[in-house]
């Protein structure tokens, strides 16, 4: 069922809410914490590769992995040392 509020439908809204999870988990998996160290731009790819379908939308991550990897580390604020593993 799909039900339209202006120029959104419901069917985005879901999507957009799960587009919010995307980049968190990729940070996630690259920045260092206290309680391990930061994996690589390809690992973090590969994982979310791995639970797509599952944990994260297929077609969310599928447009996630094509983002070039200059565009991600520009995202990143620049006191954080991300990706230079």
């Amino acid at each position: 069922m799909m039900f339209s509020f202006g120029i959104i439908k419901c069917s985005d809204v879901r999507f957009l809410c799960e587009a919010e999870y995307a980049y968190p988990c990729f940070s996630a998996i690259t920045m260092k914490r206290s309680y391990k160290d930061a994996r690589s731009y390809e690992d973090a790819i590969g994982i979310l590769q791995e639970v797509k379908g599952t944990q994260l939308d297929s077609d969310l991550v599928d447009m996630f992995c094509k983002i070039p990897k200059n565009e991600i580390e520009a995202c990143v604020p620049s006191d954080v040392d991300v990706l230079n593993v």
